[in-house]
């Protein structure tokens, strides 16, 4: 099956505005003059490109959210310059917007606009992956073009809906996508989306628990602006549905090949050439000295043995501040080999210990029932699996330890940081943003004249120049104006 899967998918003609997926057709590069295309080649091309965004290339979410999060820093090059100043602009980042809207939303829209019974799981599939991108952009912007987007010739100028009038449709869309799934199930006129279903592979319950924990993380980033008993509604309709959470990464792999263009996108920018070389920014990237030394030392967590890896210089680990410009990079250490792998690993969308980790803190602000202490140490002890870092144990009965916590929230937080360090730790940056936790991590000198962490992006030049309804904003907007949940 996943022969079959890449072999649709690396069949496809290099077409595309977006520099990661240049070697694969983007059906519908231009919103306003779609290709023609069927829902089966569509989805899976729609699926990479997702993957693309999220933890991809040096402009991904995940590098940003490492930088800003104090997890990365660099040696032997200017390369983080900007992200560590927190120079949010309009220029700053431009691709998480333009590519999710010229490129990942308009593909799935095309599939979800294929009404017929046949393409009815490829549909409910699109609408859940629309969700996870449009759910992602508010978390990241605030008020977005939603309910008036993807429309292509028939409005090139979308008015901009409120943040959480959009988080309140999600919902609902998810919920019509999780019943249509169970109205459709077993009818043999609806066609059976397993071989072009990169993330899935068309197992149409992982599915609804996907789904399932996209409003369970809606309802988690609410928390101070929700009310406890609708918090507890939302989550019991869950339970009720009965399908429950995911319980493992949930990634995508078309059968990624060690050639130009098809590897993996995280390998591609920190994993190395077709020839074995180490990339560029696999060398200038590194380990953050503080970040390292509290792995190391104040939490005595060897996770750090995974995320990172030992200096060419002396074998041992060592990091370097954000404030020092002037490292050799054999000095210090790069990414670690718990998540740089190879050319053919799979690209992550969300990780299984992120979703106990939702689950603990929900259950200890009372939105859900469970055990918070027994949820959080197996968050803790599946990041470690995730890792390939042996035994939480130590770490559970230390620095990590739920008994010795006087503020859970802050534990879970903290944790969770570290378990999404190096692959999805744009996540972190929205939860500190949420939460305030961790709040010890240190910033970088020239970020300063700063607050604090930016709160949000702002909308990218060429929404400005494009579409007049976008909201003015100056750059101060990014530290003051807030995403309602915050």
């Amino acid at each position: 099956m996943k022969k079959t899967i890449k072999n649709i998918v690396l069949a496809l003609v290099a077409i595309t505005t977006f520099s990661s997926c240049s070697d694969y057709l983007d059906v519908n590069q231009d919103p306003n003059n779609p290709a023609s295309s069927t829902p089966e080649l569509t989805l899976p091309v729609a699926q990479r490109n997702s993957a693309s965004i999220i933890m991809g290339e040096r402009t991904s979410l995940n590098t940003l959210g490492n930088v800003f999060m104090y997890n990365w820093s660099q040696a032997g090059g200017v390369w983080y310059d900007q992200e560590m100043a927190f120079n949010v602009t309009s220029n700053f980042h431009t691709s998480i917007w333009d590519f999710t809207y010229a490129s990942i939303l308009p593909n799935y829209q095309y599939v979800s606009e294929f009404n017929d019974l046949e393409w009815a799981n490829y549909k409910s599939i699109a609408e859940i992956m629309k969700a996870y991108h449009f759910l992602t952009l508010v978390d990241v912007y605030g008020d977005i073009p939603y309910t008036e987007a993807l429309q292509r010739a028939a409005n090139t100028a979308p008015h901009y809906d409120d943040d959480a009038a959009i988080y309140a449709d999600l919902m609902t869309k998810l919920d019509d996508a999780i019943a249509a799934i169970h109205s459709n199930a077993g009818n043999l006129a609806v066609k059976d989306p397993a071989d072009h279903d990169i993330i899935f592979q068309g197992n149409m319950t992982k599915w609804i628990q996907f789904a399932n924990t996209l409003k369970l993380q809606m309802v988690v980033r609410q928390s101070n602006v929700i009310a406890t008993a609708d918090a507890q509604a939302a989550l019991a309709a869950i339970a009720t549905e009965g399908s429950g959470y995911i319980t493992s990464d949930v990634t995508v792999n078309p059968g990624y090949l060690n050639v130009v263009g098809k590897m993996n996108p995280f390998w591609k920018e920190y994993g190395e050439s077709t020839a074995g070389n180490a990339t560029l920014s696999y060398g200038i990237t590194k380990a953050t000295d503080f970040t390292l030394d509290y792995l190391m030392n104040t939490a005595a967590d060897n996770r750090y043995t995974k995320l990172y890896i030992e200096a060419e210089v002396d074998g041992a680990f060592h990091g370097i501040s954000q404030d020092n410009n002037n490292g050799l990079k054999e000095d210090y250490s790069s990414v670690g080999d718990g998540i740089r792998k190879s050319f053919d690993q799979d690209a992550l969308l969300m990780r299984g210990s992120e979703a106990l980790f939702l689950q603990a803190e929900a259950i200890q602000r009372t939105y859900m029932t469970g055990n918070a202490q027994t949820t959080y140490e197996t968050a803790v002890s599946a990041s470690f699996a995730e890792l390939g870092a042996g035994s939480a144990g130590a770490v559970l009965a230390g620095s990590g330890s739920w008994t010795a916590a006087t503020d859970k929230i802050e534990l879970i937080m903290t944790q969770k940081w570290i378990a999404l360090n190096g692959t999805l730790a744009h996540q972190s940056w929205i939860d500190y943003n949420r939460t305030g936790f961790p709040n010890f991590l240190p910033r970088a000198a020239s970020s300063l004249a700063f607050p604090d962490r930016p709160k949000n992006l702002l909308y990218p030049t060429s929404e400005v120049a494009n579409n007049p309804n976008t909201p003015g904003q100056t750059q101060a907007d990014a530290f003051t104006a807030t995403i309602f949940w915050q």
